[in-house]
């Protein structure tokens, strides 16, 4: 199973498309807060928030698979 911290998986939702607007808007994180995380000025973020970021990325990537397998 790979590892993924809460910095790395917004920097993947960015390259998936999703803003920092977006998925705070489907996350419930602020977007300062955000910010904060991606850039490492806050590098341990509260549980709540990296459990909601981590998730987002796990549902992104479920969606892309099931895209694939549509085609």
């Amino acid at each position: 199973m790979e590892t993924c911290t809460p910095a790395e998986a917004i920097k993947e939702l960015t390259k998936r498309g999703l803003t920092q607007k977006r998925i705070a808007a489907l996350t419930g994180v602020n977007q300062s807060t955000l910010s904060r995380i991606a850039t490492g000025e806050i590098s341990d973020p509260k549980y709540s928030a990296a459990v909601r970021i981590l998730n987002l990325l796990i549902l992104t990537g479920q969606t892309e698979q099931n895209k694939r397998a549509e085609k």
